[in-house]
C-alpha cells in the first residue's frame, strides 16, 4: 500500500501535460520528497504501534489491522470514521 501510494504520486507528477502547465522538475521532486517523508513517518509510527501489547490495544479499542486506517484518518488523508479521530481533528459532532 505504501509503495503503491508513492508510485502513484510519482506517476501523476510525470503524467503527460493536460490543459494546465506541466510542473517543473523541482516541484515534482519536492512532491516526491514529501511523499517519501510521509511514508517514512508512517513506517516509524507503525513500528511504534507494533510494539504495543494486546492489553494496551484493547484499552485503546483497536486491533493491529486498524493501524493504516487510523493513521490515514489522523493525518487527514481519509475521512474520519472514528469519533475520537474526528474530535481530535475538530471535525466531530458539536451537538
Amino acid at each position: 500500500m505504501l509503495a503503491s501510494l508513492l508510485a502513484q504520486r510519482l506517476r501523476a507528477s510525470f503524467a503527460a501535460p493536460s490543459s494546465r502547465a506541466r510542473p517543473s522538475l523541482l516541484r515534482r521532486l519536492a512532491g516526491a520528497w514529501q511523499a517519501l517523508r510521509s511514508l517514512r513517518r508512517q513506517a516509524a509510527d507503525r513500528r511504534r504501534f507494533q510494539r504495543l501489547d494486546a492489553a494496551t490495544l484493547r484499552d485503546l479499542g483497536m486491533c493491529r489491522s486498524e493501524f493504516d486506517s487510523f493513521w490515514l484518518e489522523a493525518h487527514g488523508r481519509a475521512m474520519p470514521t472514528r469519533r475520537r479521530t474526528a474530535a481530535a481533528r475538530g471535525d466531530g459532532d458539536r451537538s
